[in-house]
């Protein structure tokens, strides 16, 4: 048998004699028919009683008990969907390479952990560090302007081949 469940069980059982206790000196003529006197109880059949539900509200408190966890978390996730997988601080850098080091077939190697600060922004005294989280390859490319439109119109049948509201036009120059 396992352990937590007879704990379970013997904690019910002890607040089920506690209560009938108290049922017994508050309605002693009740309780007479019941064979209960006190803690202890005479009849077979209600001590059975008893017993019998002691065990399936324990069996229903370990249920309740495993599933808690789970009914925050998600009860969680609706309130507040970030609470359990927050998204850590990150930002977009702009890098400017020492040209010397690298190439255009190479790249450059920006290792893992390496610190960026931010810049103090006006009335603030603290600044941020930021650290890359893997070895990044940086390509001496520049994004020199980003623009979002709808559908280009001379062009009616793309809205047959694939469903489309915007387009991104992103002109890249290299450095």
């Amino acid at each position: 048998m396992d352990h937590k469940f007879l704990d379970y069980y013997n904690k019910e059982l002890t607040f089920m004699r506690e209560m009938a206790q108290e049922f017994a000196d508050k309605h002693p003529k009740i309780a007479g028919r019941l064979g209960m006197h006190g803690i202890e109880v005479a009849d077979p059949y209600v001590e059975r009683l008893i017993e019998s539900f002691c065990f399936l509200s324990a069996r229903t408190q370990i249920k309740l008990d495993a599933e808690f966890p789970k009914f925050t978390q998600r009860l969680l996730d609706i309130v507040y969907p970030n609470y359990n997988s927050p998204t850590p601080s990150m930002g977009v850098i702009q890098l400017k390479p020492n040209l010397k080091e690298g190439d255009l077939t190479q790249g450059y190697n920006v290792p893992r952990g390496s610190s960026f600060f931010t810049h103090i922004a006006p009335g603030e005294t603290t600044r941020c560090e930021f650290r890359s989280g893997q070895d990044v390859g940086l390509w001496p490319l520049e994004i020199t302007e980003a623009r979002l439109s709808s559908i280009p119109p001379d062009m009616p049948n793309l809205e047959k081949h694939r469903i489309a509201y915007h387009r991104l036009k992103v002109p890249c120059a290299l450095s």
